[in-house]
């Protein structure tokens, strides 16, 4: 019988031991959770609404996280995107794909 008790005492203390571990796995996952959202930049960008479908299409090609805010005055729909530090290209992409939007525009514009 002596020998049940230390098999059983044994089984429940492997069971106290991974108990344990899981804990300890999921603080540091909610550490790690916790640090990324903390380390995440964001950048608002005005998109207007005829420039809308490439825009959205830039962000899920480059997968960044975003958010759409509302609309300005002039009608342009306020997007806010979050990203981490080695997203700043994929970011930079973004403000050089309206700039481009904008400078076409204002060159259609001259052709009137």
């Amino acid at each position: 019988m002596s020998c049940k008790n230390k098999k059983g005492d044994e089984q429940e203390s492997k069971k106290q031991i991974a108990n344990k571990s899981a804990k300890q796995i999921i603080g540091k996952q909610k550490q790690k959770i916790t640090y990324k959202k903390q380390n995440m930049r964001t950048k608002e960008f005005e998109v207007p609404s005829d420039f809308i479908t490439e825009f959205a299409e830039a962000l899920a090609e480059h997968e960044l996280t975003n958010e759409i805010n509302g609309v300005n005055e002039e009608g342009d729909i306020l997007i806010e995107v979050s990203y981490e530090k080695q997203d700043r290209a994929n970011v930079f992409t973004l403000s050089e794909l309206l700039d481009d939007y904008y400078e076409n525009e204002e060159e259609s514009g001259e052709d009137n």
